[in-house]
């Protein structure tokens, strides 16, 4: 067994002499994220919208503005710092989308990368990575819930869609819906949110977080409330028919049940699959009886030919990115030309930097900073896997370990979406950088404590 590196801990000691602003701070800013989620979704916002739309990536900015250094930092510091060095360079690209566009872009990857400078700044303990959780795991389990209700009664409880979104055209707008058992055509159920099929992302929250829980809580009440929550999530995610984030939750539920197995916990393990095997039947016949035949013949199709499905609705963009796009911008194609910036700051009056389709995160990084920033992309969300590892594998009598598997699985979850969805270019890549920002820290508090020992190298 290995102990985590000394100097990684170093702020233990700073802590001592200097105070932290409280851990409050975090809770602050996800509630404040949320609340800006749903001025998007329920309010007409008129010119204001892309005020609120970029208020939450402001406020990371401000954290990490505003929040007094610490020598404490993430093991994925170096390669966030390479990744912001690239795109503060690509903004001199010749095809960069103008100065405003280039520049919005580039502090889109700093604001989403924030977390990791200013979480470490904060006094965070296994109580703070819990709460915050719980608000994310309350948040999408509503969200699961109110798109389940938008598939039922049609029209209803209806958001407004993302400007960006139906900015694309009506064509693409319409093969965002899908038909109801009655012959109607709805747009796929967008929860909280105002993205189609954003219910689906809300559903996949609720399953993973709700499985922490079900194991971090024996009392019984909890573990039926965590059952309800995760068959409301995976009824959402059958309803809203989005296959991706059903192959999401696949990898991510196998990568937390391979972490117990790894550390033995085999009544867990066992816990584990009986309960999911319970939410996916109960789910599914749900889903049928309440979405009909199509339900089952799309997923059907998709647990028969899973590599056809992909290759067909997602791979072929990882292969036009690899034959087409690669040798074309090795070095990327400019900043700005896709996305929320190109939609709201984008000059397309220039040919030499007109609009580029962006569906996966691949596509995203090779054009805004070429095979660099992928390598640098790559390498911290390697770093952050085996430091998620490690405290997965260490003992405490807090059980972050617990949180620490759990956070693995969602860790291998978001990396495999990144082949089907721009996932760290939103408000999905704030929050993976968020959560495990937050882990390391609590980690870094456990070790101090009596009772911490390291686990078993990964």
């Amino acid at each position: 067994m290995t102990a985590f590196p000394q100097t990684s801990y170093r702020f233990v000691q700073d802590a001592a002499r200097t105070p932290s602003p409280p851990s409050r701070l975090v809770e602050a800013f996800l509630i404040f994220e949320f609340s800006a989620q749903l001025a998007l979704a329920f309010t007409s916002l008129g010119s204001l919208r892309i005020v609120v739309r970029v208020a939450a990536f402001a406020a990371s900015l401000a954290l990490l503005v505003t929040l007094r250094p610490s020598r404490r930092a993430h093991p994925a510091k170096g390669p966030a710092l390479w990744i912001v060095l690239i795109v503060a360079l690509s903004i001199f690209h010749p095809s960069t989308n103008g100065w405003l566009a280039g520049t919005a872009q580039a502090s889109l990857y700093i604001a989403i990368l924030g977390p990791l400078f200013w979480v470490p700044r904060l006094r965070v303990d296994a109580g703070t990575l819990r709460r915050v959780l719980f608000i994310v795991w309350a948040f999408q389990t509503v969200s699961a819930g109110v798109g389940v209700l938008q598939f039922y009664f049609p029209g209803r409880l209806q958001p407004h869609l993302s400007a960006a979104v139906a900015s694309v055209g009506d064509a693409y707008v319409k093969g965002l819906h899908l038909a109801t058992p009655d012959g109607r055509w709805i747009i796929r159920p967008m929860g909280l949110s105002d993205v189609p099929g954003g219910a689906a992302t809300a559903g996949l929250y609720a399953v993973l977080l709700g499985m922490g829980f079900f194991l971090s809580r024996p009392a019984l009440w909890i573990r039926l409330a965590c059952a309800g929550s995760m068959s409301l999530g995976m009824l959402c995610i059958y309803l809203s028919q989005v296959r991706s984030v059903l192959a999401v939750l696949v990898v991510s539920a196998v990568a937390f049940g391979a972490v117990l197995l790894w550390r033995g916990q085999k009544l867990q393990s066992i816990m584990l699959a009986a309960l999911l095997a319970t939410v996916v039947v109960t789910g599914f016949h749900w889903a049928v009886w309440v979405g009909g035949t199509s339900v089952a013949s799309r997923l059907a199709a998709f647990t028969d030919h899973p590599e056809k499905i992909y290759l067909q609705e997602r791979g072929h963009f990882l292969i036009e990115t690899i034959q087409d796009a690669l040798p074309k911008y090795p070095l990327g194609a400019g900043l700005g030309r896709w996305g929320m910036m190109d939609h709201y700051f984008g000059d397309n009056t220039n040919s030499e930097s007109a609009p580029l389709w962006v569906e996966i995160q691949w596509t995203g990084w090779l054009l805004d900073g070429g095979v660099p920033l992928i390598l640098a992309y790559v390498t911290a969300l390697a770093v952050t896997l085996r430091a998620t590892l490690k405290v997965a594998l260490s003992h405490d009598r807090s059980g972050l370990w617990l949180w620490a598997a759990m956070l693995f699985g969602y860790d291998m979850g978001a990396i495999a979406n990144t082949f089907a969805y721009p996932v760290f270019i939103g408000q999905n890549g704030l929050e993976f950088w968020l959560f495990n920002a937050l882990l390391y820290a609590a980690a870094a508090d456990a070790a101090r404590r009596p009772g911490w020992r390291p686990g078993r190298k990964p």
